[in-house]
């Protein structure tokens, strides 16, 4: 009786791993090229992300503008403790 309800354990736990339910279902990172299915449904309208671009101007310019205001300032660290001194290019 306990090697059958072992058995039994092991068995869902091995079905949870293999066959995850839907809601712990992982998107495919792969595009689906198809308009069909294999049973020959219509596939659903893939999902679009909405405004794309404003969201990655809204990253990158907050970020240059701290990575420039941290190497200006590192800079004239360097400079005031006597490591770097920038060439006058004339």
């Amino acid at each position: 009786m306990a090697a059958r309800l072992t058995t039994l354990s092991i068995n869902a736990v091995k079905r949870q791993i293999l066959l995850p339910s839907k809601a712990k279902a992982v998107k495919p990172m792969v595009q689906q090229r198809t308009v069909f299915t294999e049973t020959g449904a219509i596939c659903p309208k893939p999902e679009i992300t909405r405004l794309g671009v404003l969201k990655v101007m809204a990253l990158i310019i907050p970020c240059m503008t701290l990575g420039g205001y941290i190497s200006r300032e590192f800079a004239s660290l360097l400079e005031e403790h006597d490591i770097f001194f920038p060439d006058d290019d004339d």
